[in-house]
């Protein structure tokens, strides 16, 4: 699912569980908001959200920029032989997330 959210930006999030998108093209998204439920796809043993700000519509091709969250909880990050847990995990206010970040939200 992208979600313009304006200057030129977009949100991507990937694995929405199927049929529990609710949001339409034209709504306003509001802070809070739910829009979809989370989904388990691929070879992942639970939901989860992959998440971008992107300047243009699509994942594969758009580049990236920056995001920042209110209040996340970091847990560690995502490498290619799997998941490493942070030296520093735990509660974060208004920071930028790195490349592979794992969080969680309270």
């Amino acid at each position: 699912m992208v979600i313009d959210i304006g200057d030129g930006r977009y949100a991507f999030y990937a694995h929405i569980k199927g049929g529990s998108v609710k949001v339409k093209p034209g709504d306003k998204v509001t802070k809070g908001q739910e829009i979809a439920r989370l989904g388990n796809t691929g070879s992942a043993t639970e939901a989860h959200l992959h998440f971008q700000v992107m300047a243009g519509t699509q994942p594969l091709t758009a580049m990236n920029q920056p995001s920042q969250f209110e209040k996340f909880t970091l847990q560690g990050t995502a490498e290619s032989d799997g998941f490493v847990p942070a030296t520093d995990a735990g509660p974060r206010t208004d920071e930028l997330l790195l490349i592979r970040s794992v969080i969680s939200f309270p």
